[in-house]
């Protein structure tokens, strides 16, 4: 029998077994269940048509879409996805070893069977992905897949998982895809909670909460009050460039020696670091010498 006949079949079934009509309403802090509306001959018969179309290995580049971090995102797929990794939503989000997560994916409209896929590390490529079973991509460590967790009246059901204990220290990344569709647009949102989220906004590799200089000034040179030093605005210190520190001598100073002193302090110590040469150290004093600061 074609694959467009079986569908055909198997769409007719599940409309008389479970529900007639679709419902584009989704709750938002919808809870994860364990049991599902598909009766076990649905699940079987979904199970035979999957068989029956075997996964595409398809060889592409892959953008990721968003980082997962306690927010709502939505995404938006297209008509059984699942066997062409290159048309898959890609989402990545840090976690621990041990940390409990709840992740579900919820269709906005009627039309999409959602299925979701977890893997340890990232990727470029979707060379060698597999939704449903181990991966060959040496970038990505198969983890599970769910599909027909959540009750939902209209296309199968939706994918969901509570309280899964991460097995590492690192990024995941979770796939979003259409199994067996009814219609689109196949449209999605993505709820998660208990993932710890590492924000860094300046990208320093120090984490906001901890950073003295979340958005430090990454400028080419250090200029201050409009005085270009020539000198190196590099990182001396794990989260602070030098533009960092000698804003701090400026929003520290009592008045505007404490503020030369305090800058004559840096650049003598970058001096004798290697971090600049003799005549930055000079432009450096004068610049700060011929501010207006603090």
């Amino acid at each position: 029998m074609k694959l467009k006949t079986k569908i055909t079949l198997l769409f007719a079934c599940f409309a008389l077994s479970i529900f007639v009509s679709c419902t584009q309403d989704q709750a938002a802090d919808l809870t994860v269940e364990t049991t599902t509306d598909i009766s076990i001959e649905d699940a079987a018969k979904k199970l035979d048509m999957l068989r029956a179309r075997p996964t595409v290995q398809s060889k592409a580049a892959i953008t990721y879409l968003s980082e997962l971090c306690g927010d709502v995102v939505s995404g938006t797929s297209s008509l059984n996805s699942y066997d062409d990794a290159s048309l898959w939503g890609f989402y990545s989000f840090e976690g621990t070893a041990g940390d409990a997560v709840d992740i579900s994916v919820l269709r906005t409209n009627p039309g999409m069977d959602v299925g979701m896929t977890l893997y340890f590390g990232t990727t470029t490529t979707s060379d060698g992905l597999d939704a449903f079973g181990p991966s060959t991509n040496p970038d990505m460590t198969y983890l599970n897949n769910w599909d027909d967790n959540i009750p939902n009246p209209s296309c199968f059901s939706d994918p969901g998982v509570s309280g899964y204990v991460l097995p590492n220290t690192g990024v995941y990344t979770l796939v979003v895809y259409d199994v067996l569709g009814c219609g689109d647009p196949y449209t999605y949102e993505i709820h998660t909670s208990g993932i710890s989220c590492f924000i860094d906004t300046d990208g320093d590799g120090c984490e906001d909460e901890v950073d003295p200089h979340p958005n430090s000034n990454e400028e080419a040179t250090v200029t201050i009050d409009g005085c270009d030093s020539g000198a190196p605005n590099m990182y001396v210190e794990p989260c602070s460039t030098m533009s960092d520190l000698i804003a701090d001598c400026a929003a520290n100073a009592a008045n505007h020696a404490e503020f030369v002193a305090c800058v004559k302090a840096l650049a003598t110590a970058w001096r004798r670091a290697g971090h600049i040469d003799g005549r930055q150290n000079y432009y450096l004093q004068r610049c700060a010498s011929s501010s207006s600061l603090p």
